[in-house]
């Protein structure tokens, strides 16, 4: 047994056919509310006012489709009737138009063997209104615009009852009836009217009937029936568009109805005013080739469509037709783009050009919508497919890349930290994650999915190139080891956890400065994401006010760290970076790198003078130089720190080997050596004189002050995080000593990470 618990959004019950999102969205707030039980909704009541199968897909289909061949109703049972009773051969005068044929009158055979035998062959000739030599490309490109009215019945789903039903059936019935009527007409003219009569006059029916003007009447009876149909559908799309506010103001006015039958009577209005665009090119068959173009266009698209979910596997995807099939769904769309370049290629261009322009309009403005298009589902089975490629037992650290896991408290006060790890991700995993401090149950899981939608749509708003996870645990140390151990997927997994710095300072609040991204051209804004951008603000946790509301203890801050390291992965604290306003940054600066190994002793590996925490600073540090944005602003150094007492060769030594290092790495960075007198080192060393200590520490932050004070970023080595529990006090004390700024206009930010395991030692060596 399964359930689908609090669901917001069950698959099987979105997946209807109506005529915008916004009946989507006005019909799942009335099923909420409860009201399909209580008095009839407006939906009902539009619901009983819908067409049947017939009245609603069989007609227009069939009117449509009529739209070259022009005779209909009582003119086209008087033009087959003349077939029949007109026995005796005759003369009949050629086109008005025709300024090539000599004889003024052509001959009309009545029902003759002949003529049918003749005009089962193919004989070119020349278009007698265009001047132009014929061909089957071109007489296909004409004749085509008489069958495009199949999607009539599809652009009016959303006023049929039940369109599941009445879109195949209506439509396979209307395209039957066309067919006959086609072939008995090709059939009666075949047999009936010779070769010369019809090329040299288009209007050979009028010519033969025993009433002439019955079948003009039919004419104007047919094109009044398939140009309303088609109108009806076009204004329908155009409606459905002006109400998902695909084009903003351009497009609103035609989202409105009237009152009494609510019909769209300004997009109807526009579609007539576009319709009349298309007639001023003043002739018949060069209006029939671009028309069909577009349909050509359309039905490719379809086709493309339904080739790309079957492909996908799309789970809903599950058409009725039994005879369907990918290779039928890619036959028919190769067919659809190859006839229209055959056709005429001028034509064909212009189309594919208007289609390209408004795909990426619309894709620019189109607000979140609950479309479920297919670019979805073609996405989810790439990735899928190409995730299980992605083997950990693979990986080499010539590809290695920081796949970041950020652990956010409140977006508001970290968004500079946010931007900043944006920045130095480099094409990596980044994965913003925060938790939620409750109890499991469902009204905290509530709390979490209505979170959830704001922090998504504060990353779409802000362009940060991020996941979001949040978990929902009772202490904020158990949700960062759920984090660090169950995000990510496959071989995308965090090997990097970022924090914040632990401090008593009270958070300020970002967003007055403008992070939410801006467009380009404004009229690319709609009102939907105006919407959703105070929504983010309105709906994103209030800061907090006094000490008294910090959670988070210091213990379980120190916990966290040594947690991470626990599971091999890198440790990044960062600290000042509330005051990273990037607009604000001179085009001056420069990223500096702090390895302090060369003068501590450390516990762990090292690879020359050089351990493995130095090797990941600088890899950062490369990559942050690597972003435009810094790349413009800043020039990368390494500060290297050596004691000024030493012996010249030992400090040529030094700067040679980093220097050597560098190159080999390709990373254009500058070597600068900070002198620090033997006395003044020994004065921070410890009673054993290996580990560093406190007074190490403040030695180190003052050099910073004084050589890095034109810096943007510094990054440093991070002390090792205590084994006991009771130091965890100093092991911040430690972190604040050394990341100290005293220099309000200066921005000190520093990254660190602890020394893991030995996997991380050829990430730069490599290249």
């Amino acid at each position: 047994m399964t359930t689908s618990g609090n669901s917001p959004a069950p698959p099987l019950g979105r997946y209807t056919l109506l005529p915008s999102t916004s009946s989507l969205d006005s019909l799942s707030e009335e099923r909420q509310n409860g009201l399909s039980n209580s008095i009839p909704s407006e939906e009902e009541e539009n619901q009983r006012n819908k067409l049947s199968a017939f009245f609603g897909v069989v007609v227009p289909v069939t009117l449509s489709m009529f739209s070259v061949i022009l005779f209909l109703r009582l003119g086209f049972i008087v033009g087959q009737v003349s077939f029949i009773i007109k026995k005796e051969d005759s003369e009949i005068p050629k086109g008005a138009e025709n300024k090539h044929c000599l004889n003024g009158t052509l001959r009309y055979s009545s029902w003759s063997g002949k003529t049918f035998k003749e005009n089962l062959w193919y004989h070119p000739s020349v278009d007698y209104t265009t001047c132009k030599p014929q061909n089957a490309l071109l007489v296909f490109g004409v004749l085509f615009n008489g069958v495009t009215g199949i999607m009539a019945g599809a652009n009016i789903s959303g006023d049929l009852k039940k369109p599941g039903y009445a879109i195949p059936f209506g439509t396979l019935a209307a395209s039957i009836f066309t067919f006959v009527i086609y072939i008995l007409l090709v059939i009666f003219t075949s047999a009936t009217c010779p070769h010369s009569l019809l090329k040299n006059n288009y209007n050979y029916l009028e010519a033969i009937d025993k009433v002439g003007p019955l079948i003009t009447a039919g004419a104007f009876a047919a094109t009044l029936s398939a140009a309303l149909s088609c109108l009806l559908g076009a204004s329908r799309i155009l409606q459905a568009m002006a109400k998902d506010d695909l084009l903003g103001i351009l497009l609103r006015p035609f989202g409105r109805v009237t009152q009494r039958r609510r019909e769209p009577l300004r997009a109807v209005l526009m579609s007539w005013f576009f319709v009349q665009i298309v007639l001023l090119i003043g002739n018949l068959n060069e209006v029939a080739v671009l028309v069909s173009m577009f349909f050509l266009l359309s039905y490719g698209i379809t086709n493309m469509a339904c080739f790309a979910l079957k492909v996908a596997s799309a789970p809903n995807f599950r058409p009725t037709f039994q005879y369907f099939s990918w290779q039928s769904a890619l036959l028919g769309t190769i067919l659809c783009f190859v006839i229209m370049f055959l056709v005429n290629y001028k034509y064909a261009v212009l189309s594919v050009a208007v289609m390209v322009i408004l795909f990426v309009v619309i894709s620019l403005r189109t607000p979140p919508t609950p479309w479920g298009d297919v670019s979805q589902a073609l996405i989810y089975h790439q990735v899928r497919k190409y995730l299980l490629r992605l083997d950990l037992r693979k990986d080499h650290v010539k590809f290695w890349r920081p796949q970041m896991l950020l652990l956010v408290s409140n977006p508001r006060s970290s968004y500079p930290l946010i931007d900043f790890v944006n920045d130095i991700k480099k094409g990596g995993l980044y994965i913003l994650g925060h938790v939620q401090e409750d109890e499991f149950n469902s009204e905290s899981m509530r709390k979490q999915r209505r979170a959830l939608a704001t922090w998504l749509n504060f990353v779409d708003c802000t362009g940060i190139k991020a996941f979001v996870e949040l978990t929902v645990t009772k202490t904020i140390r158990a949700g960062a080891q759920n984090l660090l151990m169950a995000s990510g997927l496959g071989g995308m997994k965090p090997n990097t956890l970022v924090l914040g710095f632990y401090d008593h300072e009270l958070p300020h609040d970002n967003f007055s400065r403008g992070v939410f991204k801006k467009r380009r051209f404004p009229w690319m804004r709609n009102n939907r994401q105006d919407e959703i951008q105070r929504s983010v603000q309105l709906q994103l946790p209030p800061l907090r006010m006094h000490h008294g509301q910090q959670t988070l203890t210091l213990k379980d801050y120190v916990e966290i760290i040594k947690d991470a390291v626990l599971m091999g992965k890198n440790v990044c604290i960062a600290r000042n970076f509330a005051l990273l306003d990037k607009n604000a940054l001179r085009k001056e600066g420069f990223i500096d790198v702090w390895p302090m190994n060369a003068i501590e002793v450390g516990e762990g590996p090292l690879l020359g003078p050089y351990d493995f925490t130095f090797l990941l600073i600088l890899q950062l540090s490369c990559i942050l130089h690597m972003v435009p944005f810094w790349e413009l602003r800043t020039k990368l150094r390494v500060m290297q720190i050596v004691e000024s007492d030493a012996e010249d060769h030992y400090y040529q030594m030094q700067q040679d080997s980093l220097a050597q290092l560098l190159a080999e790495l390709r990373i254009p960075a500058e070597v600068r050596m900070i002198h620090i007198s033997h006395e003044a080192l020994l004065q921070t060393r410890n009673a054993d004189g290996l580990a560093p200590a406190t007074n190490w520490y403040k030695t180190v932050n003052q050099l910073m002050q004084v050589h890095s004070s034109e810096a943007f970023v510094v990054f440093t080595g991070l002390p090792h995080p205590p084994s006991e529990e009771n130091m965890a006090q100093t092991f911040v004390q430690d972190l604040t000593v050394l990341s100290a700024c005293n220099l309000s206009s200066l921005l000190k930010a520093m990254v660190a990470r602890n020394m893991t395991h030995s996997k991380d030692l050829g990430i730069l060596l490599e290249g």
